[in-house]
């Protein structure tokens, strides 16, 4: 009986001039990947997947290079006048670093000064009419100093009223003063009269007595003794019209210095109306003016923070 021999098996190893390129580890190829294979593969899936993962949740960064400029917006104060108005002047230029409170634009100032300046001169004009009925109250002269160099019209017009007031009180004071001085004459001309009146009566009564006693005695007529009498009874009558007409006097006299006294009173309370109207038209006045200033300070547009100007 034939015996068989083995021959030994020898695996085909596919080299570079088989066109191939491949090359396999021997225990690969019998089926089994060593442990550090097995490893390298399992960190290697591991790692492309931690890949994709991340990948799927960070967002990327690009830097575009372009021309331009880069416009803030959170910073951005926009500059407005809210009364408006011809721009006068600007002073700061586009790009222009500036500080808090420096000038950006100026406006038209002419009208706004035009405005206050006619304002400052009612607020004079009232101000020195107010001193002047200050004046008349106080019977003393005007302090027009205060805005005498600076609107010395104004200042002359109220000296001449002031003058013109002082000399048409006093020319009613006078004309009362004459009257009282008229009407106490009339007064102690009337008591002169009245004196004679009675020193007459004292003679007309002498005689009287002494008639009567001639009459009794039959030594003068009757008609002589009534002479007398009707004379005494004239007398009286004059004295009783005396009487009355010094009583008038009197009254007449008191009348007028009670006059004299309302007149001071009468001025003065029309003094203090005027002085009050024109002190409430001053109040509002500077009122006015205090806003006219705040326009006029408006009218400079600048800067409400640090910054550039765009």
């Amino acid at each position: 009986m034939a015996t068989k021999k083995r021959l030994p098996v020898t695996k085909a190893v596919y080299g570079p001039e088989d066109g191939k390129g491949l090359h396999l580890p021997l225990a690969m190829e019998d089926g089994h990947a060593p442990g550090m294979a097995r490893a390298t593969i399992f960190l290697g899936c591991a790692f492309l997947m931690a890949f994709v993962l991340w990948g799927s949740v960070t967002q990327f960064r690009e830097l575009t290079m372009a021309p331009g400029e880069v416009k803030p917006v959170g910073s951005v104060h926009t500059v407005q006048h809210l009364e408006g108005g011809q721009v006068f002047e600007i002073a700061a230029k586009e790009g222009q670093v500036i500080e808090k409170g420096a000038p950006i634009v100026r406006l038209q100032p002419t009208a706004a000064l035009a405005d206050l300046d006619q304002l400052k001169v009612r607020s004079a004009a009232l101000t020195l009419q107010i001193e002047r009925l200050d004046a008349l109250l106080e019977r003393r002269k005007p302090d027009f100093s205060a805005f005498g160099l600076q609107y010395p019209i104004l200042r002359k017009d109220q000296t001449k009223a002031y003058e013109a007031a002082v000399i048409q009180a006093q020319k009613a004071r006078d004309e009362l003063g004459a009257r009282i001085q008229l009407r106490m004459a009339e007064q102690k001309a009337f008591e002169d009269q009245i004196r004679s009146i009675e020193e007459q009566a004292k003679i007309l009564d002498e005689q009287i007595a002494m008639k009567k006693d001639l009459y009794d005695q039959q030594l003068v007529a009757k008609s002589v003794y009534l002479e007398v009498l009707r004379q005494r009874e004239k007398l009286n009558e004059g004295q009783v019209t005396t009487e009355g007409q010094l009583e008038a006097a009197k009254e007449s006299l008191i009348e007028t210095k009670i006059k004299l006294a309302e007149l001071d009173t009468e001025l003065d309370r029309q003094l203090s109306d005027n002085r009050g109207k024109l002190s409430a038209e001053l109040e509002e006045l500077r009122e006015v003016i205090r806003k006219h200033n705040d326009r006029v300070k408006r009218l400079v547009v600048r800067a409400p923070v640090r910054g550039v100007v765009q």
